[in-house]
């Protein structure tokens, strides 16, 4: 009985894991309590899909554009101190918007996300590949998993809280606390103490060779490579779906701000039950190829599945609820392809594979957007969501294959 409730205590015993927990939730917080008022004020300003897809994609090209160049650098330094310079940094963009926003203008919230994003792709490989610093291996899927949970409500708090609070309170509020948020999680970070052995490169390696070491890890291991097409291919149906979600309930059932907040709470809700749950099965089950071949194409073909009827309807509250049933595949995703990464990237590399994973993935969802302000004016949401849907279930039977391929390496290597 000891040894099977012993990687809960030791979690909730951790203090590193519990101020991580903290900071993590706390810039998720300052993020969507941001993302709901900023969507607010680009629809009524412009009431184009283009502008709203424009949002996104500021966020997510810097993103991009510094994860696929810092990897090297967050294999180098110490990735808690990389944590603290984002978020530090992130704080004065908060302070940023608060003077921006009397002057009107959509392009100039844009530059301030696309400062935003460049910071938040180099926070968040830095955590991904911090969290096996302050965690043991057998308790990482259950780790990944409150994570993914955590976050899930950190998102439902603050979207329910900012559809609310913005017909309430003024944007330039909102974006104060934003920038408060960040500057607790920075707080925070700077008790952590990793107890794991440090996993820097040797300062003699090139930036060349570094960059060479985590394209030849990805490229000799299936399962890593399975992990990051699992991203790509979530992290690309929802930049379609966030852009649908909006005029859903903007355009097609008229609920403004208010639905807004209503709808990012149901998708909150799903997150976390879905996160909970599989929790809960990884404190009985160990984490194996098996086991994340079956889940991970589940999820991605369920999560397709119920995204494409949820946008068939005209109901808002039947809407709501498949809203629910679908975001329950969303964190068994993220929690399977990081602990996948974690358990087979050497932790030399893991900075750089979590850097690639992130820009690989987030070119993928920039892409979503860049299609959705081509088509996002031209075709009918249900249209756009069939297509949607359509891809995730290429995706996933593409995904079956190549773990199916990788079960049988792994099969042939242990005979």
């Amino acid at each position: 009985m000891q040894s099977k409730t012993q990687p809960r205590l030791g979690l909730a015993r951790n203090r590193n894991f519990l101020l991580l927990l903290a900071g993590q939730n706390l810039s998720a917080f300052g993020d969507w309590f941001r993302t709901v008022t900023t969507i607010g004020l680009v629809y009524v300003w412009t009431g184009s899909a283009a502008n709203l897809s424009l949002l996104f994609i500021s966020s997510i090209f810097p993103m991009v554009v510094v994860s696929s160049f810092l990897g090297p650098v967050i294999d180098r330094f110490p990735r808690r101190t990389l944590m603290i310079v984002a978020d530090l940094a992130r704080v004065l963009v908060g302070c940023g918007f608060v003077l921006m926003i009397p002057l009107e203008s959509p392009y100039l919230l844009y530059l301030l996300l696309a400062i935003n994003g460049a910071f938040s792709g180099l926070y968040l490989p830095a955590r991904s590949a911090l969290i096996p610093e302050v965690i043991k291996s057998d308790q990482l899927p259950r780790a990944n998993s409150i994570l993914a949970t955590s976050f899930s409500a950190a998102m439902l708090i603050s979207t329910g809280l900012g559809g609310l609070l913005a017909d309430l309170w003024s944007a330039q509020t909102i974006y104060l606390i934003d920038a408060a948020t960040f500057l607790v999680s920075a707080l925070c970070l700077v008790f952590i103490k990793p107890t794991q052995p440090s996993s820097t490169v040797r300062e003699r390696v090139s930036y060349i060779e570094q960059v060479r070491e985590g394209m030849q890890e990805i490229k000799k291991s299936r399962n890593i490579q399975c992990a990051i097409w699992i991203l790509m291919a979530r992290e690309a149906a929802l930049s379609v779906v966030y852009v649908i979600f909006s005029l859903y309930i903007l355009q097609v059932v008229n609920q403004g701000n208010f639905g807004l907040g209503v709808g990012h709470t149901a998708t909150g809700i799903g997150q976390i039950l879905g996160g909970l749950t599989l929790a809960a099965y990884f404190k009985k089950q160990k984490f194996t190829p098996e086991q994340y071949r079956k889940w991970a194409t589940l999820s991605l073909l369920l999560l397709g599945f119920f995204h494409t009827l949820s946008y068939q309807l005209g109901d808002f509250w039947i809407f709501l609820l498949l809203v629910v049933v679908a975001n329950l595949w969303y964190s068994p995703i993220d929690v399977l392809s990081s602990t996948s990464i974690m358990t087979y990237a050497k932790p030399e590399v893991q900075g750089r594979i979590f850097a690639s994973s992130l820009a690989l993935s987030r070119s993928f969802y920039l892409g979503g957007f860049m299609l959705m302000a081509i088509i996002g004016n031209e075709l009918s949401v249900s249209t756009i969501a069939w297509c949607m849907g359509g891809f995730l279930l290429f995706a996933s039977l593409l995904h079956h294959l190549l773990s199916v391929k990788m079960v049988q390496v792994r099969s042939d290597l242990s005979v």
